[in-house]
């Protein structure tokens, strides 16, 4: 009687670990194995569930899964304020515009109408002078672009965007460096 009580404890205990991982098998001074939801008693004494064969070997590790898509990754640029690229990563062509100093076109490979897009200057050793914050528009047909068919070598595609560095106070445009993100 008294060991098919133990094991249908140790049964119960088995069934109801998953559902409670912090329950503990005690053993009490006469014998009698208990489920505890949390700690032994006082005078009982916690059972390792593994020395007593009630938990196997691991098993063998499984397949390695299919890889998933990749991300949507950035696409970034470093840019002088003459234009050029210093660096970047992705695919974006950008050009200063002849309207007038400080007015970049830059183009993306992909509609970047529900992107977020980081415009920031940054000063070298020849253009430390103060500056404004940078202005960014996208050209396209959509609710929240702007119809940039009138402006010489923009697209309207909802791929480009019209930079605009400005001077300190915002007041007038002014060539700059900056950097660009579009994630």
């Amino acid at each position: 009687m008294r060991s098919s009580v133990i094991a249908l404890l140790a049964i119960g205990g088995l069934v109801m670990g998953s559902a409670a991982s912090a329950s503990v098998l005690c053993a009490k001074k006469n014998g009698v194995v208990v489920l505890r939801a949390a700690a032994c008693n006082k005078k009982e004494a916690p059972m390792n569930p593994v020395a007593l064969g009630l938990q196997g070997p691991q098993g063998i590790q499984g397949i390695q899964g299919i890889p998933g898509p990749a991300g949507p990754g950035a696409q970034t640029a470093v840019v002088t304020a003459t234009g050029a690229v210093i660096a970047q990563s992705g695919s974006l062509v950008i050009a200063p515009l002849s309207i007038g100093p400080g007015y970049y076109s830059v183009h993306a490979s992909t509609d970047i109408t529900t992107k977020t897009v980081v415009v920031t200057t940054f000063a070298t050793v020849s253009d430390g002078s103060f500056r404004g914050a940078p202005v960014y528009i996208v050209c396209g047909t959509g609710p929240n672009q702007t119809d940039c068919s009138s402006v010489p070598g923009v697209s309207n595609d909802n791929k480009t965007l019209i930079v605009v560095t400005t001077a300190a106070g915002d007041s007038s445009t002014a060539a700059h460096g900056f950097s660009i993100a579009i994630f």
